[in-house]
């Protein structure tokens, strides 16, 4: 399951906040250097798509990790949100060159 939580009101279609993380079984490390691949971020933007209509305002939030798995996919799907690239920091791209075909710096 993608979507650990989806905080909302039953009755209250102002605000929703959508956090993204894994169910796997593993240390705290592991689980939050978890790096979503292209059919799970279609995914998810597809259940973001879903809330959005339902709801006037939505937040999606992804974790932190010092490795940066997180900030690498929050930059993949904002770009798959708006159809357009974004900055990314150089020791991001270092990190996970893929991100190039994303990045507006490139």
């Amino acid at each position: 399951m993608l979507f650990k939580n989806a905080d909302a009101q039953p009755d209250d279609n102002q605000a929703c906040r959508l956090r993204f993380s894994t169910e796997h079984k593993s240390t705290r490390d592991e689980t939050y250097n978890y790096y979503y691949n292209e059919k799970e971020l279609a995914q998810i933007k597809h259940r973001i798509d879903e809330l959005a209509k339902a709801f006037d305002m939505l937040t999606v939030i992804a974790n932190n990790h010092y490795r940066g798995a997180e900030l690498a996919n929050a930059i993949e799907l904002k770009c798959l949100l708006t159809g357009e690239k974004h900055f990314v920091p150089e020791g991001l791209l270092r990190a996970y060159p893929n991100l190039a075909k994303v990045a507006s710096n490139m």
